[in-house]
């Protein structure tokens, strides 16, 4: 029986595939499985050769054997044992729900309904493109499994998309859904797009490290290019810090591609690993606008979405939630918005941090420059007393340390007074808005009906002044989420969790159209 066929059961229809159709996975699953036992084999292998060769005693002499043999035996083993899985294990799609069985020594079944999948997703790593052959993951919502689909089948890249069309229509009810290839992207994004928004969506403390890091690297190597250890250390950071993860959101978000179809959103893109991934609007917990200040500057914005049980699984997605929209233009986002997620766009009117939140937002900073200050002393001193046993001339040293720690402190105070300008807290009928941070600003916005708890803190310095910080804690992409807002009225605070409960009370939350 060759890969990409039935076990029996009629051959696969243009439409979808036959209920209660019996297929195995493909075999490269199990060239894969022994690819990995192999690396991690070769290097306990390693450890025990190394250790063994060490030894003053005969059996050094026959370290190498010994290592090739273990080897061997190891990956024989672990080629007999998936092997044996793969042929033993059954994947049968029926009418209601998907069901994979394995009968080995110890028996497992899996059983996952069509209207309890939250998403399904479609990865392809180097060996899976060279083989023509695709990783369907299927994923419910689940905080506990957030991190990994509940179950991850290698097909052949055509009886993949076949099966995830026909999963689809199962999961949405419908007679026909969008294919991939045949519907165009509603946003124009090129290489050059990907290129930008790599770059510009960096954490501000990231790139601000990285090219301080670069600056410090070239400026070592023309001072003194022989000598100098800090040069090699600082163009190590630069490259860790700042170019690796530039370049892997390239590689990742290349060929970015999204539509919408119905109420499924359809994402797509990747150069080395692809991906493609899809789920319903109404599995979206929480939608995030993001703008670094850098970017922020140049009146570019990008949106991501927390959706419950969208994973890729296999070392693969490390941006857990989906992009919706790289780096554009304000009016691009908001049309975006309006398209993808209608519902959580809200009008209401924006409330800001009240004058009173001075209070507790200037302590804090008190404190945290008292801090500073102790710290930098400290680390002055210390080294003031290293060159002085060296019988070195400190210099400007002391300078140096008061001229940075007056520049951190005073950060830190404008931070405070834009805090007071930024921070913001908006509540609709059906969703509320936190708008967070000062220098990399996010705009979370929420529906009451995807809160999991709301907690209302108040500390020795608000609770006086009637201000409280909100606390809310949601499913997301990555198991779960806590968003934390700036200091407000108690009252308001306070109407988050009272109107999530009333929602409840009043039958205006019905479980059923998230399903």
């Amino acid at each position: 029986m060759t890969e990409g066929e039935n076990l029996g059961g009629p051959s696969i229809s243009p439409d979808g595939i036959t209920p209660g159709e019996e297929f195995r996975q493909h075999p490269i699953k199990v060239v894969e499985e022994v690819l990995t036992a192999a690396v991690v084999a070769f290097f306990i292998v390693f450890t025990l050769f190394l250790s063994i060769s060490d030894e003053d005693t005969g059996i050094s002499d026959y370290a190498g054997p010994i290592s090739v043999v273990l080897f061997l035996a190891i990956v024989a083993s672990a080629l007999w044992i998936s092997y044996w899985r793969w042929k033993k294990t059954i994947i049968i799609f029926k009418e209601t729900e998907v069901r994979v069985f394995r009968d080995t020594v110890f028996k497992r079944e899996v059983r996952i309904a069509y209207t309890k999948i939250a998403s399904t997703n479609v990865n392809r790593g180097v060996i899976n493109r060279i083989t023509g052959t695709s990783k369907l993951m299927i994923n419910i919502n689940s905080s506990v499994n957030a991190m990994m689909p509940e179950l991850k089948l290698t097909f052949d890249a055509y009886l993949t998309d076949k099966i995830r069309r026909d999963l689809a229509m199962k999961m949405h009810n419908t007679e026909s859904v969008a294919v991939d290839s045949e519907t165009p992207s509603i946003l124009n994004v090129t290489a050059k797009d990907i290129i930008i928004h790599s770059f510009l969506s960096q954490p501000t403390a990231s790139s601000i490290f990285g090219i301080a890091m670069f600056l410090i690297a070239i400026l070592e190597m023309f001072v003194s290019p022989d000598t100098s250890v800090m040069g090699p250390i600082a163009l190590l950071m630069f490259l860790l810090s700042y170019v690796i993860p530039v370049v892997s959101m390239m590689a990742h978000y290349y060929n970015y591609k999204i539509y919408k179809s119905g109420d499924t959103i359809y994402i797509s893109h990747g150069l080395i690993r692809t991906y493609n991934k899809s789920f319903k609007t109404t599995r979206i917990n929480a939608v995030r606008l993001r703008s670094p200040l850098i970017p922020r500057l140049f009146g570019r914005y990008m949106i991501d979405a927390e959706v419950v049980g969208l994973v890729t699984g296999d070392g693969g997605d490390s941006n857990a939630a989906p992009l919706l929209c790289p780096m554009k233009d304000k009016a691009t986002i908001d049309n975006m918005l309006k398209i993808l997620v209608p519902d959580f766009v809200s009008v209401d009117e924006t409330i800001l941090q009240p004058k009173e939140a001075a209070v507790p937002i200037f302590a804090r900073i008190a404190a945290y420059s008292a801090i500073v200050a102790t710290v930098m002393y400290l680390i002055q001193e210390s080294i003031n007393s290293a060159y002085v046993e060296s019988g070195l001339d400190p210099g400007n040293l002391f300078i140096w340390f008061a001229g940075t720690t007056v520049l951190i402190i005073t950060g830190l105070i404008i931070y405070g007074i834009q805090s007071l300008k930024v921070i913001s807290f908006r509540k609709g009928e059906e969703v509320f808005t936190f708008v967070t941070g000062v220098v990399d600003r996010k705009k979370v916005t929420v529906k009451y009906d995807k809160v999991q708890t709301a907690t209302v803190s108040e500390g020795p310095l608000s609770k006086p002044l009637g201000l409280a910080r909100g606390d809310v804690s949601l499913l997301s992409s990555i198991g779960s989420q806590s968003i934390r807002s700036g200091f407000f009225r108690s009252g308001d605070m306070e109407g988050i969790s009272e109107e999530v409960l009333a929602r409840i009370n009043d039958y205006r939350y019905d479980y059923r159209k998230y399903l």
